[in-house]
């Protein structure tokens, strides 16, 4: 599809997964500064940017076609 994402979590899953995707557009995520999430990014012709190094937990991965995708710490 096309459309810009942006989630943002006040509170993480300790178990769990979610997957974001969309073809033309970029994703944005914000999660709580201490979440333990494991990430699975890929953009086809955009740049990942990803705060979260832990692989355990709460998993996310996002998927864009052509756009951008970041995954933040709340600040």
């Amino acid at each position: 599809g096309v459309g810009a994402v942006a989630l943002e979590w006040t509170t993480v899953p300790a178990f769990g997964s979610a997957m974001v995707k969309t073809g033309t557009a970029d994703i944005a995520i914000t999660l709580p500064a201490g979440a333990a999430a494991g990430t699975q990014l890929k953009s086809g012709t955009g740049s990942v940017k990803n705060e979260f190094n832990a692989g355990v937990g709460f998993q996310l991965s996002a998927k864009s076609g052509t756009g951008d995708i970041s995954v933040l710490k709340a600040r």
